[in-house]
C-alpha cells in the first residue's frame, strides 16, 4: 500500500470524480501534501491562492508535489463550489470519519494549514509550519524545507547577565533547557523564581544542566533587567536564532520551558508542566513516563487522544492505580506520553489533591459526571477533534483498559462531540 493509500484511503477525488487512490503515481522523491481549509474561513481563501501558485511553480519542470484538499466546510455544496478552483486532488467530502482522523494524526489545531508527508507516508518535519514557508520561499528553492540541527541553529555566542558572552559549543555534554519567557509576561514572572529554585536545585546535586533564555521583551532595558534574575544565559535580543527556535518547537504562548538531553535531542517541549511536578529535580531530566499525572500531559491536551483515568484517592493511591491499571498497557504500546512525542495515545492517571482543580476543569470542559457522581471514569479525550469516549463501567484490571485501547485502535470506541 502507498504512503498516499495509508494516509486517504482506498477513494481520491480529482476534477472529473472519485478514482482509487491506487491509481495515483506517487514516485520515491515525491512529497504528499495535506491541506486543511475551508471556505467560510478568510485566512483560507487568502492563503489559497498563493499555494495554488506555489504548486504550479513547483511542479512547473516536473510534478513532485500532490496535495490533498482535506475540507472542514459544512456542507457538499460549500466544498465542491471552494475545491473547483484548486488544480489538485481532495479527500471525498463524505468522508468525514476519515478527516477526523487526518485532523487528529495531524494535530490541526486551525485552518488553513498545511502538513507534508514523504511517499511513504512519514510526516516531514520543519523549523515552523510549511505555510510559512509557502510565503517566505514561493519558488520552492529549499522545498520541502528540512529542519536544521538545533546544533547549527543555535551556533554562535550568548551573554549572561554581566554581559560577558560564550560561545554556545561551550555547553556540549549538558542538558540543555531553552526558556521562552518575557519580564511583560506576568505567567513568566510567577514561573522564573521557581525556575531558578529548581535549576539551582539540580546543580546542586551534580547534574550537568544549563539553561538560555530566548527573550520575548520588547526593549534591551527590559531584556537586561529581566536577565539579571537568572543565573543562565540568554540569547541577546532580535537575534534570528531565538525567531527559528520558537518556529523549531512550536511555541505558542511563552513561558515555555524545552528540555534537551546532551545530545540536543528533545525531552519535552512541555518542561514547564514537568517541573511544576518535580520542583526538587528528583526526577531530571525528566524524561517521558509512559504514564503521568494529569498535570503533566495538560501541556500536551490539545495535541491529540488522552486516555485518562479519574480515580479517586490520596495522590499516592492514584499513582499507584496508574502503575497497576495503566502502566502494563502503556508500556505494552512502547510509546512515552509526554509532549514533543508523537505517540498514538497518551495515558494518565488522574485524580488526588494535586490534580484536583485541573480534573474537575476537564470534566466540566468535556461534558463528564462529577467527582462525586462518578469518581471511577476512565475516557480518551481529543481536543482537536472535540471528542470524548467515555467507558461505561468501572476499570477494575489492565484488561479492562488493554479491551479500551485495542477498541479505539481499531476504531471501534463511540466517541461523542462535546464542543
Amino acid at each position: 500500500m502507498s504512503g498516499l493509500q495509508q494516509l486517504i484511503g482506498e477513494k481520491i477525488q480529482q476534477k472529473d470524480g472519485v478514482i482509487d487512490t491506487s491509481s495515483v503515481q506517487v514516485e520515491k522523491d515525491h512529497v504528499i501534501g495535506l491541506y486543511f481549509s475551508a471556505h467560510w474561513c478568510p485566512p483560507c481563501r487568502g492563503f489559497t491562492p498563493k499555494l495554488v501558485e506555489f504548486y504550479n511553480n513547483i511542479n512547473s519542470s516536473r510534478k513532485r508535489l500532490h496535495i490533498v484538499f482535506v475540507s472542514s466546510d459544512r456542507d457538499q455544496s460549500s466544498f465542491d463550489g471552494y475545491y473547483k478552483d484548486m488544480p489538485w486532488y481532495a479527500l471525498p467530502y463524505s468522508q468525514r470519519s476519515q478527516k477526523d482522523k487526518l485532523s487528529g494524526r495531524c494535530k490541526v489545531s486551525g485552518i488553513p494549514s498545511l502538513v507534508l508527508f514523504d511517499s511513504d507516508g512519514n510526516k516531514l518535519k520543519t523549523d515552523g509550519d510549511f505555510r510559512s514557508h509557502v510565503g517566505t520561499d514561493p519558488e520552492g528553492k529549499d522545498f520541502p524545507w528540512p529542519a536544521k540541527p538545533i546544533a547549527e541553529i543555535m551556533s554562535g555566542n550568548l551573554i549572561d547577565k554581566d554581559g560577558k558572552e560564550t560561545s554556545f559549543e561551550d555547553l556540549k555534554g549538558f542538558t540543555l533547557g531553552i526558556y521562552f519567557s518575557a519580564h511583560w509576561c506576568p505567567p513568566c514572572r510567577g514561573f522564573t523564581p521557581q525556575l531558578v529554585e529548581t535549576y539551582e536545585k539540580v546543580k546542586d546535586k551534580g547534574h550537568k544542566f544549563e539553561i538560555v533564555f530566548a527573550s520575548s521583551d520588547r526593549d534591551e532595558e527590559s531584556f537586561k533587567g529581566y536577565l539579571a534574575t537568572m543565573p543562565w544565559k540568554a540569547i541577546p535580543l532580535g537575534d534570528e536564532r531565538k525567531k527559528v527556535l520558537s518556529d523549531k518547537f512550536g511555541v505558542e504562548g511563552i513561558p515555555t520551558f524545552v528540555i534537551l538531553d546532551p545530545d540536543l535531542n528533545v525531552i519535552t517541549t512541555d518542561g514547564r508542566s514537568a517541573l511544576s511536578s518535580d520542583k526538587n529535580g528528583d526526577s531530571f531530566p525528566w524524561h517521558p513516563k509512559p504514564v503521568n499525572s494529569v498535570s503533566e500531559v495538560a501541556g500536551s491536551l490539545n495535541d491529540g487522544a488522552v486516555l485518562i483515568h479519574f480515580t479517586d484517592g490520596t495522590d499516592d493511591e492514584v499513582e499507584e492505580n496508574g502503575k497497576k491499571f495503566l502502566l502494563p498497557v502503556a508500556e505494552k504500546m512502547g510509546k512515552a506520553a509526554l509532549p514533543g512525542d508523537d505517540a498514538e495515545l497518551l495515558f494518565s492517571a488522574a485524580g488526588g489533591d494535586n490534580d484536583e482543580d485541573l480534573c474537575n476543569r476537564i470534566r466540566q470542559f468535556a461534558k463528564l459526571p462529577k467527582a462525586n457522581e462518578k469518581p471511577n471514569l476512565l475516557i480518551i479525550l481529543n481536543i482537536p477533534e472535540g471528542k470524548v469516549y467515555v467507558h461505561e463501567s468501572d476499570i477494575s484490571s489492565a484488561g479492562d483498559v488493554q479491551k479500551v485501547v485495542d477498541d479505539f485502535k481499531a476504531e471501534k470506541l463511540s466517541f461523542r462531540e462535546f464542543s
